[in-house]
């Protein structure tokens, strides 16, 4: 039994499909029939078949199992390889979350390797079991952008969320809160990280909308259209959300280095103020003779009054040239 099989139907073309047998993945699928055969990459099963038994071009099967993939679209004569990325969790620096789906197409064959849970592909066989999947193979293709599209706009929407929730705290407190700063780092490498990704993903769309297969039709390009269109409008929002972030992040550093600027206004004044006195009792605190006032039990009080005096006038003096 080949139990590197996740999913394998022949699709009935009315939106639900019959069980592939999983000992006999390589039987005869007749020309008005559609085959889908989801595999499991990380088996070394699934990379024998696709090398031996598939009939795949060696060099399409190293691209359908590589560690490292980005989006990419290969026509060769009737068939095609696709490569797309969709988010499939929480995405941090090192583009976890992030899922590569590579499917191999031909005229009534479908091939999709994962290397890891993929939720794009379990939907689609959920869409298969409830008789609401793709009824041809353009639609299998929309039916995988769509829901790509679908858990793209959802990771928006929370980095939209998080900038929001961002401003509220940022407005709140006069003091920086230092967790912001980290927060709004998230947020920008998060963008930058699907932003990297969805370029050529959008490329890929339109490459396909352009690409003379026979399977693409005129309807499927429009729905290609309306496809390319999704991901220019992902791509803009993601330059809003990134462009967000600079701003508060503008704002923040502003506000740090106005604060560090009032610290150390604060910090001279003080300094200014204590100058002569500092000055006037290290002058009078030398331990020579000769001191004036030595030997007078007033000078204590006329010194003290001195100083009184030399900081109320460098108050004024402060005052007058308005230093505070």
């Amino acid at each position: 039994m080949e139990n590197f099989l996740i999913a394998g139907y022949v699709l009935d073309k009315k939106g639900g499909g019959a069980v592939i047998d999983p000992c006999n993945l390589c039987q005869d699928i007749g020309e008005d029939q559609l085959c889908w055969l989801h595999l499991d990459g990380n088996k070394a099963e699934a990379q024998h078949w696709l090398r031996e038994k598939s009939g795949i071009e060696p060099l399409v099967v190293d691209a359908m199992v590589a560690k490292e993939t980005r989006p990419r679209f290969a026509p060769m004569d009737e068939s095609a390889l696709i490569i797309l990325k969709g988010v499939n969790g929480h995405i941090d620096s090192r583009d976890e979350g992030l899922s590569s789906i590579r499917i191999f197409i031909q005229k009534n064959r479908i091939i999709s390797v994962c290397l890891k849970n993929i939720l794009f592909f379990s939907k689609i066989d959920e869409n298969i079991k409830n008789r609401v999947g793709p009824k041809t193979l353009p639609a299998f293709i929309s039916q995988v952008l769509y829901t790509i599209f679908l858990s793209s706009e959802s990771l928006l929407d929370r980095m939209d969320e998080s900038l929001d929730h961002i401003e509220d705290r940022y407005d709140k407190h006069a003091k920086v809160d230092s967790t912001l700063l980290s927060d709004i780092s998230d947020v920008r490498s998060k963008a930058i990280i699907l932003k990297r990704y969805w370029f050529p993903q959008r490329e890929v769309v339109r490459q396909m909308m352009q690409s003379p297969l026979p399977w693409i039709d005129n309807r499927a390009r429009k729905k290609l259209e309306e496809n390319l269109e999704t991901s220019t409008r992902y791509i803009e929002d993601l330059d809003v959300i990134r462009e967000r972030a600079i701003v508060i992040l503008d704002e923040i550093r502003q506000q740090t280095a106005d604060q560090s600027s009032k610290n150390m206004y604060v910090f001279s004044v003080v300094a200014v103020l204590f100058l002569p006195l500092t000055f006037v009792t290290g002058l009078f605190g030398v331990n020579l003779g000769g001191i004036p006032g030595f030997e007078s039990p007033q000078a204590f009080t006329i010194f003290g009054a001195v100083l009184f005096a030399l900081t109320v006038i460098s108050i004024g003096l402060f005052k007058i040239f308005k230093w505070i």
